[in-house]
C-alpha cells in the first residue's frame, strides 16, 4: 500500500461505521419527516446519479430548502449525500467485478469522464481505482 493509503478492509470498515452512524442520525430526525425519507430513497434508487434539480421537482422544495433539510437531518447537503451513495455503488461494483474499462464505468455512474471518477476515488479512499483493484487481487 502507498503511505497514508487505507487497506480495502479499513475502507469497508470505515464505510460500515459511517453508514451505521448516518442511519442512527437519520432515524432520530426522519421519523418526523417522511418527505426527506422519500427523497433519500429516491437518491438511493438512482444510485446517487440523479440531479439535485430533479429532487426539487419531486419534492416541491426549493434547492435551498432541500439543502437546509439535508443539513439539519444529515449534516451534509443533498449533493454530497448523492456523491456518497454514488461512490458506495461504484465501490461495490469494484469489489464484485474488476472493471476492464474505467471510462465505460465512469459513464455508467454519471461521471463526466475517467479523470472525474479517479478524483472521486482519491477523495474517498486516498487511492486510484487501479490501486484498489491491485489490492483486491
Amino acid at each position: 500500500l502507498l503511505e497514508g493509503a487505507m487497506s480495502i478492509e479499513a475502507l469497508e470498515d470505515r464505510f460500515a461505521y459511517l453508514e451505521d452512524k448516518l442511519l442512527v442520525y437519520i432515524q432520530g430526525g426522519l421519523a418526523h419527516d417522511h418527505d426527506l425519507s422519500g427523497l433519500l430513497s429516491h437518491i438511493d434508487q438512482q444510485g446517487g446519479t440523479g440531479r439535485i434539480e430533479s429532487l426539487s421537482e419531486v419534492s416541491h422544495y426549493s434547492r435551498r430548502s432541500l439543502e437546509r433539510q439535508f443539513n439539519k437531518y444529515l449534516g451534509v447537503n443533498p449533493k454530497f449525500y448523492s456523491r456518497i451513495v454514488r461512490f458506495n455503488s461504484l465501490f461495490e461494483q469494484f469489489s464484485i467485478h474488476r472493471p476492464e474499462n474505467v471510462s465505460a464505468l465512469a459513464r455508467q455512474y454519471g461521471f463526466s469522464d475517467q479523470a472525474h471518477l479517479i478524483r472521486e476515488f482519491k477523495f474517498f479512499t486516498g487511492q486510484t481505482p487501479g490501486q484498489v483493484v491491485n489490492e483486491l487481487d
